[in-house]
């Protein structure tokens, strides 16, 4: 990426001199109070008392308290306009929304921005002195974002307890504390979700929503659009261009759409399952990223920020620089013609979308103000993400994606140490026999001195549905997950103890063991796939779990 030169906010700096840690907790205990008091009053005797086993009976209270706080979310959020949010949102000290998971502060602040960005409001605004937008900083104006985050937090306390009930967890309901209840779920399954959680937390796929997985190294940008990852990390030793320190939020990085073009040119798969909106996101994620890498100040502001603010006639002109290359690049890996007809038409289809709030949707990608726009490119790199969620469906489709899949896991297998030699690349997508009959297929494998690790890829779908915690899809997965385990268990045994077969013959390799592996980290309450088949693998794993333990191990455990 181009060299960036980091600035210190001051909004930022007035904004935490007025929002003190105390001052919140003071102000959020107040809201939470009243907003107990505001359920109860409009719910009356649907409201759950004591413990509750039966987690559809709790996902139902669960869902209609949630609909009351969406309203009272949204009564605050019509106060002020969306951009005027997103630009108090993206300064609010981090207290504000931090958890014991990093991904809390990140589905927090999303669920706050995707509200916000529905308002209707207008808001007055002025230009400071180097040419940036500025919002009024007052203590009213605090205590508004107090009110209003301070209800985000409940709100998103009531997501939490939907997903425990998902997976099938007790809540208990206390008239004397949180309204929403309390998850109350067994030491197992309290253990089972604390791992899953901070499994997630150390990071998942950018196409966990397809089923496959990205094996492209972002170092061309020719195929490539922007994308904008949440991090949060102080920056000291980068350059600044006021002097001191500053803190960077954002991180961009080069997406490159080579595996999704990969995917969707092949025969089997129709465009047909494409959100409408998501051509012109990538339209727009490849414009600013032209816009950004050509710019004097890079990504300095979008590192800190996250968005981008042009006058529309200039984001217009940021759109037609390029355009034929861009309608080009974008119709080629989507495989469709049905693309945004111009410049305007893409904005107006970005600036229409808005998000949804359960299952999270991120948005808007495009918020305005006067003759601004705000170009939010975590908001679009987010909702393209959301929008690339294939159709869970069998037949052609799914064999098109698990063959994808396979194809990516070995790539990225191949990225380290342990890419296997070519005798051993043979038997990649190979059937093995041993007396006449079938074991397997071998989807993927890795080497490693004496070691040999064979591969069962499954391509599930981390769906809107199963994000949401519902309680049937989650149970599935957890089920066929625990099945393929099992299955390739017995196959991998059977080759350990007939490592010679009809046409194989892994003799040389004193350790076979074998692994399951999926795009996305999935949950599963206990049992065999939770399991390790050596030191930190677990017996189902993520392909990036997979790749970092191929990395590790290669280094540290050279005798596996």
């Amino acid at each position: 990426m181009a060299e960036t030169y980091l600035v210190i906010d001051r909004p930022t700096e007035e904004i935490a001199a007025l929002l003190t840690y105390e001052r919140w907790r003071a102000g959020a205990g107040r809201r939470f109070t009243q907003l107990n008091y505001l359920t109860r009053a409009a719910l009356g005797s649907k409201c759950l008392i004591g413990l509750c086993d039966e987690p559809h009976r709790a996902t139902q209270f669960l869902q209609e308290v949630r609909v009351f706080i969406e309203t009272e979310a949204h009564k605050i959020a019509a106060r002020y306009s969306p951009f005027r949010w997103l630009w108090y949102l993206r300064r609010l000290p981090n207290f504000v929304f931090a958890g014991q998971l990093k991904s809390t502060a990140a589905y927090d602040s999303a669920l706050a921005e995707c509200v916000s960005g529905l308002s209707l409001a207008s808001s007055p605004f002025r230009i400071a002195e180097d040419g940036s937008i500025r919002y009024r900083i007052k203590n009213d104006v605090i205590e508004v974002l107090i009110d209003y985050c301070a209800t985000i937090v409940y709100l998103s306390q009531i997501h939490t307890n939907l997903r425990w009930a998902g997976k099938g967890s007790a809540v208990r309901f206390d008239p004397g504390d949180f309204l929403v209840g309390c998850p109350k779920p067994t030491e197992d399954l309290e253990q089972a979700v604390h791992l899953y959680d901070k499994r997630c937390d150390e990071g998942g796929d950018v196409f966990g929503r397809i089923g496959t997985t990205d094996v492209s190294t972002g170092g061309s940008t020719a195929d490539s659009v922007l994308a904008m990852q949440l991090v949060q990390r102080s920056n000291e030793d980068l350059p600044s261009a006021s002097g001191g320190s500053a803190f960077v939020r954002f991180s961009p990085r080069r997406l490159s759409l080579e595996s999704l073009t990969t995917l969707l040119r092949d025969g089997r798969i129709k465009s047909d399952w494409l959100d409408p909106v998501t051509p012109a996101l990538l339209m727009l994620l490849r414009a600013m990223l032209r816009f950004h890498l050509g710019s004097h100040l890079g990504f300095s502001m979008v590192q800190m920020r996250g968005y981008s603010v042009l006058k529309k006639q200039e984001l217009l002109l940021t759109l037609a620089d390029g355009w034929c290359e861009g309608h080009n690049l974008v119709a080629n890996a989507l495989q469709t013609a049905a693309l945004p007809a111009n410049p305007t038409d893409l904005l107006e289809t970005a600036r229409n979308r808005s998000g949804s709030l359960w299952p999270l949707h991120p948005g808007p990608p495009i918020r305005t103000e006067g003759n601004l726009l705000c170009c939010d490119l975590y908001a679009a790199t987010a909702q393209l993400m959301s929008n690339l969620e294939f159709p869970s469906d069998t037949g052609q489709t799914a064999n098109a994606r698990s063959e994808h899949f396979e194809v990516a896991v070995q790539a990225r297998i191949d990225a380290t140490p342990w890419r296997p030699d070519e005798d051993r690349r043979n038997f990649i997508q190979r059937t093995i026999r041993v007396g006449g009959r079938n074991i397997t297929d071998l989807d993927a494998l890795a080497q490693y001195g004496n070691t040999l690790l064979l591969v069962s890829c499954k391509s599930k779908i981390y769906s809107a549905r199963y994000d949401a915690g519902d309680f049937q899809v989650v149970r599935n997965y957890a089920s066929e997950i625990e099945k393929a385990v099992n299955e390739w268990t017995q196959k991998v045994q059977t080759i350990r103890t007939q490592p010679v077969g009809d046409n194989y013959d892994f003799r040389s390799f004193r350790n076979i063991l074998g692994v399951v592996v999926l795009p996305h980290v999935f949950f599963v309450p206990g049992g065999v796939a939770l399991e390790y088949v050596a030191d930190g693998l677990y017996a189902a794993a993520s392909v990036t779990e997979l790749e970092r333990w191929l990395n590790d191990t290669g280094r540290t455990h050279p005798d596996v």
